[in-house]
């Protein structure tokens, strides 16, 4: 029977090669692959494309109405001077119905918005973690739920590039 010290000489040269053996092949994989990244949703948002053009469209029409608004003002501001209550009385109705009108149209504006960018980008989220064989994307507002990652895991600006080369029809 072997001796214990060489016993354990022999066990300590097998755990050293085979932490060596670890170590080379971990180091031999280069780059560690990618399976979380995390996109920021806002910075997304708002440099899709998609969303700006619908923000400039529905913006327009928003101004409009609020010109509209602003201009109903200065003719109640007038008749509020010469202290005429009839056309104070009609101007005032007019001017909550505008009102009313102004926000119910940005809210829908705002809704429909968010809703038709959403659905695009969402389309193109899963293709984009298809084509790169990720495990997840998380979304997040600002850093959000993701309070510490890596640089290389923000896929913000990748996953806004690709959005973008999509809608553009630049596949």
């Amino acid at each position: 029977m072997k001796s214990l010290p060489s016993l354990l000489s022999i066990i300590n040269t097998v755990l050293i090669l085979a932490l060596g053996l670890f170590l080379f092949f971990n180091s031999q994989k280069g780059e560690e692959k990618v399976d979380f990244v995390f996109i920021d949703n806002y910075k997304l948002f708002t440099g899709f494309n998609m969303s700006k053009e619908l923000n400039a469209k529905y913006g327009k029409q928003i101004d409009a109405q609020k010109k509209k608004l602003d201009s109903i003002y200065l003719v109640y501001q007038s008749a509020a001077e010469f202290r005429n209550e009839e056309d104070m009385s009609r101007l005032q109705l007019q001017l909550q119905q505008e009102d009313q009108k102004l926000k119910k149209d940005q809210e829908y504006f705002s809704n429909e918005v968010s809703k038709q960018v959403w659905e695009r980008l969402n389309g193109y989220i899963q293709e984009f973690g298809k084509e790169n064989d990720l495990e997840i994307i998380f979304g997040a507002q600002g850093k959000g739920n993701v309070m510490y990652s890596k640089d290389y895991r923000d896929y913000t600006l990748i996953v806004t590039e690709y959005a973008n080369s999509k809608y553009e029809g630049n596949d």
